[in-house]
């Protein structure tokens, strides 16, 4: 197994990366100098002692994305062959071979993943790419609103006009409706009552 490990400038340096916490980070380093010519280490808790860390700080790698958790003790990191490219004569294959087997190497994204698993994006989604989400949840909106609006309408909130018996939507006799104003030709026609019986219904239709 080789003695000299190397780790990718860019990766170490990128957000994702920076914000794992210090203990988490070092911890990255120091199981990347002790894994296997595959990434594979199971001593981690050996190097969190030597470290002085919590032995918890390997879950924060895990849940990160950056090592992967077999439950057995065995560790491997996702971005080791990434980091490191061992010539044929110098490479040795791991012993761990019930974790191997587990998971396949992606040559397009550069990392192990478990079998039937895909990586999660590294970076996060271009701005092009959010304005798309953006617009089409905006049209959901819209189309769920119309759907409301056909559903009200439906119900009976807009009410047609009410019919008489005759089927005419001439309004009985009465005191004219609010806003509601007479013809002036109509009052000019009206005749003048002539008992108190006509005069009672004479004022009851005027407009005011």
């Amino acid at each position: 197994m080789a003695t000299k490990r190397m780790f990718n400038r860019d990766f170490v340096n990128d957000d994702r990366f920076l914000d794992l916490s210090t203990e988490a980070k070092l911890l990255y380093f120091y199981i990347g100098l002790n894994a296997d010519d595959d990434g594979f280490l199971a001593n981690t808790t050996a190097i969190c002692r030597l470290l002085g860390t919590s032995k918890d700080t390997i879950h924060e790698l895990v849940k990160a994305g950056y090592v992967i958790d077999f439950g057995t003790g065995v560790y491997l990191i996702v971005h080791f062959k990434f980091h490191n490219t061992l010539k044929g004569d110098r490479y040795h294959e791991t012993v761990y071979i019930d974790e191997r087997s587990q998971v396949e190497y992606d040559d397009v994204n550069k990392a192990w993943e478990l079998n039937g698993t895909k990586m999660e994006p590294q970076y996060s989604i271009d701005k092009e790419s959010k304005d798309s989400v953006e617009y089409r949840e905006d049209i959901e909106q819209n189309r769920e609103s119309i759907v409301i609006d056909k559903q009200v309408s439906s119900s009976g909130t807009n009410l047609e006009p009410t019919r008489n018996q005759d089927g005419t939507n001439k309004r009985k006799r009465g005191r004219p409706r609010k806003n509601e104003k007479m013809d002036d030709l109509e009052i000019q026609n009206r005749q003048e009552p002539k008992d108190d019986k006509a005069i009672e219904d004479y004022l009851f239709d005027l407009p005011f």
